[in-house]
């Protein structure tokens, strides 16, 4: 749907908005997740809060990491890649990001 509505270079700054956020995100939930399941699955009753305890704390930290690189090399990338409307886009992504960490 989006080839038929956007023009050749809004589609391309689509594809590397959603490249890059895609790579920091399957990043960051992997770190965390394999973690997660690989101690929760052989933890005692008593481990497990702890391990999601450190599981969150490690999330979001990643999170705030991820915002912070965002943040540093949004302009950059635009540059770069000559597609100026990639840096606010990049900004809405942080903004959203940091709304899941405060959940």
């Amino acid at each position: 749907m989006l080839v038929r509505v956007l023009d050749k270079n809004q589609f391309g700054a689509w594809t590397l908005f959603m490249t890059t956020t895609s790579i920091l995100e399957v990043v960051r939930n992997g770190l965390i997740g394999n973690a997660l399941v690989k101690f929760l699955s052989g933890a005692k009753p008593e481990e497990k809060t702890p391990i999601i305890t450190a599981s969150v704390t490690i999330s979001a930290s990643l999170s705030v990491f991820c915002v912070i690189l965002n943040l540093i090399f949004s302009h950059y990338l635009s540059v770069m890649w000559h597609t100026p409307e990639l840096e606010p886009m990049f900004y809405v992504h942080n903004i959203v990001t940091g709304k899941q960490i405060g959940r």
